[in-house]
């Protein structure tokens, strides 16, 4: 795969590196958001498709270490792994939406109903309660193709590295809770569903400013398992990024734990 304009080199290797998720970017409001969280450990890896397992909540506002190696690293807070990224096929493209269709998803979204019903709404990438410029507002508007939601996107520059493109984490945030909300959207008795695992490739990070389509689909169901697939595209079109997502539907207990975690 060649890399595209905005595209950077992550194939540094180190030993060990630390990284801080910010509250900031928060999915639960004690714990990472899942794609973010992802994202931060891709970036330190280095491979480009990346599959990430999340095994804990990710702690917010403290040093976390990454342990690389040329297999996998692994994010660690202490003794407790909290994610393992290792390197991956690339995940499914998914379905072509337009931005004239994402935008009549999104005209006729109604955000009321969505910020009742929300268990998260302060998440960085889909929470209501996100003022815009500091959350990503990404939302499941409803297109005419079933189990598949799209939303525009123009990314500010607090998204950006600095340079004007958007930071690598926060472009895998942007396929995380697309994913998920294909299957939220559809089903109101689902509950809090949580990401477990992300594979993205990510062919170029869009510009600050640049008019894009969000998309998330659903694939199966089984048990309390949920996947799904997102993209990033340019409104032609063009596919920058793509995601293969896995969802748990939590049960009551486990929801305490992530509204609790990373308080200690």
């Amino acid at each position: 795969m060649s890399a595209g304009p905005g595209a950077r080199n992550y194939c540094r290797r180190v030993a060990s590196a630390t990284v801080t998720i910010d509250s900031r970017f928060c999915g639960p409001p004690a714990s990472g958001n899942g794609g973010y969280s992802c994202g931060v450990i891709a970036r330190e890896f280095g491979h480009n498709p990346s599959e990430v397992s999340l095994l804990a909540p990710p702690p917010l506002d403290r040093p976390l270490t990454v342990q690389m190696d040329v297999a996998q690293a692994r994010l660690l807070d202490g003794d407790v792994v909290v994610a393992i990224a290792r390197g991956a096929g690339e995940p499914d493209s998914g379905p072509v939406v337009s931005a004239e269709q994402a935008a009549n998803a999104a005209g006729a979204f109604d955000a009321k109903a969505y910020a009742t019903r929300h268990a998260y709404p302060t998440c960085f990438t889909c929470g209501p309660d996100r003022e815009s410029g500091d959350g990503l507002r990404l939302w499941p508007g409803e297109t005419a193709i079933p189990g598949v939601v799209a939303w525009p996107w123009i990314p500010r520059e607090s998204t950006s590295d600095g340079s004007g493109i958007v930071d690598l984490p926060i472009v895998w945030a942007a396929l995380d809770c697309p994913s998920g909300l294909s299957w939220l959207s559809g089903d109101s008795e689902l509950g809090a569903i949580v990401l477990g695992r992300l594979n993205a490739v990510i062919r170029r990070r869009p510009a600050i400013g640049e008019s894009l389509v969000v998309t998330g689909w659903q694939k199966e169901a089984t048990g309390r398992k949920r996947t799904a697939g997102a993209s990033i595209r340019a409104p032609g079109g063009e596919l920058l990024a793509a995601a293969d997502a896995t969802w748990v539907v939590l049960t009551e207990e486990q929801r305490v734990a992530f509204n609790a975690a990373g308080r200690g």
